[in-house]
């Protein structure tokens, strides 16, 4: 089995709507997040610890336990709940991308921000790979 590594940067934003940050307060730094309403990706391996890259530059990493009102297995569904006002959750960026533009969501600024994320394309056989899946992978590389 062969398999191409596609690293994800940025992958993930950690978005809330303005009216929950109107009652419950806005984290300065991921230490705040514990104390929070976090909204919990329950198909991710760190689903219930969350793990940021800090800013000093060494490639530390720190990982922050949350717990909320809401662990779901889709990540729309997560998106959804944001914006009614029930808490912060770690999505993909691209899927809030508008939001964030619009200023129905907004990303918070922690000082940190999440690991980067890595996908595999599995193959069974690069010999006998189709052009269109290895151009496939390609733009996976180059988009992503």
């Amino acid at each position: 089995m062969n398999w191409a590594r596609l690293r994800l940067l940025p992958t993930s934003s950690s978005a809330r709507s303005p009216g929950y940050l109107a009652e419950a307060g806005v984290p300065a730094t991921i230490n705040d997040l514990p104390s929070h309403q976090c909204l919990v990706y329950s198909m991710s391996s760190d689903a219930k610890r969350w793990e940021f890259l800090l800013s000093t530059g060494s490639g530390q990493t720190k990982s922050v336990g949350v717990t909320g009102p809401l662990v779901a297995d889709n990540s729309m569904m997560l998106i959804e709940a944001v914006k009614e006002g029930l808490g912060i959750a770690m999505v993909p960026r691209a899927y809030v991308a508008e939001e964030l533009k619009a200023g129905t969501l907004q990303q918070l600024k922690l000082g940190a921000e999440p690991v980067p994320r890595s996908i595999y394309a599995m193959y069974s056989d690069r010999r006998y790979l189709p052009r269109r899946a290895r151009e496939f992978i390609q733009f996976l590389r180059i988009s992503l």
